[in-house]
């Protein structure tokens, strides 16, 4: 996989996207599946727009699923930190869904880090779009 975030579309209703979440630096990839709420999505679309708008010193930070064993599916919090001209630093916290191990809840995380720039987040918030809209259903935030 190249570097970058990429999303897939599993499974959707007018209610919740199951998602296909591939994250990578270029040297280590990380691949789960967590659930996104329609609404979020609206939110994550309207967030991205305002850091792309805002530009130089803003931060953005998201969170699809939840981090915890009480949760079965995987969890992402994602943070993009304009901090540079033609740079958005991502960070990206990632988890699997748990399973049973040796009689314990676990589940696989990694931290993944990568840049990318404002065009490139300008393309992906416009696929985030057609996703949305269910024109599309995958999506690629590329590394710079």
């Amino acid at each position: 996989m190249k570097p970058g975030l990429f999303f897939k579309s599993i499974w959707s209703d007018e209610d919740v996207v199951e998602l296909e979440i591939e994250v990578s630096d270029s040297i280590s990839l990380f691949s789960f599946k967590a659930y996104l709420g329609q609404f979020d999505l609206r939110e994550i679309i309207s967030s991205l727009d305002r850091l792309e708008n805002d530009g130089i010193g803003n931060t953005y930070d998201m969170k699809i699923g939840k981090f915890g064993p009480e949760h079965a599916s995987g969890a992402l919090s994602l943070s993009l930190q304009y901090l540079e001209p033609y740079k958005i630093f991502v960070t990206a916290k990632c988890q699997s869904g748990y399973s049973q191990f040796f009689g314990d809840k676990v589940a696989s995380e990694a931290s993944l880090y990568f840049i990318t720039a404002p065009l490139l987040l300008k393309f992906f918030i416009d696929e985030l779009k057609e996703f949305e809209d269910k024109k599309k259903d995958s999506v690629y935030l590329q590394a710079a």
